[in-house]
């Protein structure tokens, strides 16, 4: 009798089965100091994935896993920055400061 075919489960489920919390800070201990080094992606995509995929599958995470865990951290980081960015552009628009106190003139 064959074995039964495993489902393959979507992206979040496998974030959210091989990545504990402990080896996810592993990760972006990894990844937060490659971000400040001057090689970067467009758009910041680039040395700290990398270096959060280098950090986990050292931890024991699979390399397929921890770069959809990293792309993953970065497309909620880039929405993160998107829409509060877009909500402040929004409330400066609508009149959120008064004329006067909006820029200091010298």
């Amino acid at each position: 009798m064959a074995p039964p075919r495993r489902i393959p489960s979507p992206p979040a489920a496998l974030i959210g089965d091989a990545t504990s919390p402990l080896v996810a800070l592993f990760g972006a201990s990894a990844g937060n100091p490659a971000f400040a080094l001057p090689i970067n992606g467009i758009g910041g995509l680039g040395v700290s994935q990398a270096a959060w995929v280098a950090a986990v599958t050292r931890a024991g995470v699979p390399w397929n896993e921890a770069v959809v865990g990293a792309l993953a951290l970065y497309v909620v980081t880039l929405a993160s920055a998107l829409l509060f960015g877009g909500i402040a552009v929004a409330a400066g628009r609508s009149g959120g400061a008064a004329e006067g106190e909006r820029s200091a003139e010298p």
